[in-house]
């Protein structure tokens, strides 16, 4: 179960020695000691050292004086999950994804009524699968495991006879579809194939008293969610957010990936409340797409980096906030390269003319080593900008900062809070120590839950962080 860890623990982690760029191993004096009082008057420092000894804990310290660690989970009582990914959050439960290296692919369920005290209760399996991303129906009655193509050597196991008969292994395309109305014991209803490569991720939506699902890999797939008789997911249309076109000749710097839209969010549009789709692709840009009506989604905006000075492609995510009666849209990248990953901020106000109006960086400059401390996923909450940063853990933004300083000359000001989960304090029970030697976490998806934020570690599980600015 959920496992509480004092708040002054400072957050730690290790990589094997021939990775560079960690977190600093000098003494941060503005981080609280244990009894002190954490406190939002503070100033970021430049935490992260590129020379230091990996294999030693105590020289990876970095939890800035503004975040809490709250609580954790491994997910398993006999060894940590692994690897996880993706969470969802609704009506009190939380459902974390567990892609299937050395564990069996799936999702955990667990209440988080309460955010700061987490409870399991169940898992919901998907044998042979790839399972990359998880959403809740509102109501926390179903569960969609969204299932990726990927070579044998990604899940867990080779495929059996037996498992190819019962239909489990054909899961790896598409989207299967749980009961969780007993949290405790999630049961499969059905599977919806999503050829030719599956869903990368997938987003609910209620739309004019319908439930929808959208589905992203190669193209975007909508399914009606239909409750009766039979609990189904009916494909209704297939449609292509940057055209089809040059999709078989466009390649990626280092991944087929590239080829393809890779994230999308399912929002309000938060000056109209248009239901609106935000879609992201790797090397074609970010696209918002108005999905009133989801069987003819109207292209609202497109963008390539134009203007921007450190895109280079990999478009991984984006979201879409108001500040002042603006509308703003956040889009982040996955690097795979070792380049220098930016944060986005596009005035979005007039669809039409999207102006590119901040570009941040970290403000040590860092290059991203590969996907080692790559920016991952944002959730925009009012004026905050919380994301994950792989190797680099959480960091919360303050988006106002960004845009009065344009991103040109990144401030430490902007930076309002960082933290990595303490995997050396804690008594974590890695399932591989050979292949994923204690240390090598990297946080990868955030909720914001009632002033929480949920985020997964990889290799160690689903931790509970507080900014101590939010309420």
């Amino acid at each position: 179960m959920g496992r509480k860890a004092p708040v002054w623990l400072v957050a730690l982690l290790v990589l094997p020695a021939a990775l560079a760029g960690c977190l600093g191993s000098e003494e941060d004096p503005t981080n609280p000691t244990e009894g002190e009082e954490a406190s939002t008057d503070w100033r970021f420092t430049d935490f992260i050292v590129t020379e230091h000894d990996h294999e030693d804990p105590v020289a990876h310290t970095a939890s800035s004086p503004t975040m809490e660690h709250v609580a954790w989970d491994q997910l398993n009582d006999e060894h940590a999950e692994s690897y996880i990914g993706e969470l969802d959050t609704q009506a009190g439960l939380t459902a974390v994804a567990v892609l299937g290296q050395g564990s069996v692919p799936g999702f955990v369920l667990l209440d988080t009524s309460d955010p700061s005290q987490p409870e399991r209760l169940g898992r919901g399996e998907a044998p042979a699968a790839y399972a990359v991303d998880v959403k809740l129906t509102e109501d926390g009655q179903f569960a969609m495991l969204a299932t990726q193509k990927v070579t044998t050597s990604r899940v867990s196991g080779e495929p059996t006879q037996e498992t190819v008969t019962e239909g489990t292994y054909a899961m790896r395309n598409g989207i299967i579809l749980y009961d969780i109305s007993d949290p405790t014991s999630p049961q499969l209803v059905s599977f919806a194939p999503a050829e030719a490569f599956g869903c990368h991720m997938l987003s609910i939506a209620e739309i004019d008293g319908t439930e929808w699902v959208f589905c992203i890999n190669q193209s975007l797939t909508v399914y009606r969610f239909e409750r009766s008789p039979e609990p189904q997911l009916v494909q209704a249309g297939i449609f292509w957010p940057f055209g089809e076109q040059g999709y078989d000749t466009l390649t990626s710097k280092a991944t087929p990936l590239g080829a393809t839209p890779h994230d999308m969010t399912f929002q309000l549009d938060p000056l109209t409340e248009t239901p609106v789709l935000t879609v992201s692709h790797w090397d074609l840009g970010v696209a918002v797409l108005d999905v009133s009506n989801p069987l003819a989604p109207e292209q609202l905006l497109r963008w390539a980096g134009e203007g921007a000075e450190h895109y280079q492609g990999y478009l991984h995510s984006a979201m879409l906030t108001s500040l002042d009666g603006e509308r703003y849209l956040v889009a982040t990248p996955e690097t795979l390269d070792d380049i220098l990953p930016a944060i986005w901020v596009l005035d979005a106000s007039d669809w039409a003319q999207p102006e590119l109006v901040a570009e941040w960086v970290n403000p040590g400059g860092h290059t991203s080593q590969g996907l080692i401390m790559t920016v991952h996923q944002v959730q925009l909450v009012e004026d905050r900008i919380y994301m994950t940063y792989n190797h680099n853990g959480v960091w919360v933004l303050s988006l106002s900062t960004i845009l009065e300083h344009g991103g040109t000359a990144p401030d430490a000001s902007e930076v309002l809070g960082y933290h990595y989960p303490p995997v050396a304090d804690l008594d974590v029970t890695f399932f591989d120590r050979e292949s994923f030697p204690m240390g090598r976490p990297a946080v990868w998806d955030l909720n914001v839950v009632d002033g929480y934020i949920l985020t997964t570690d990889r290799y160690s599980g689903l931790h509970v962080v507080h900014y101590t600015g939010d309420t």
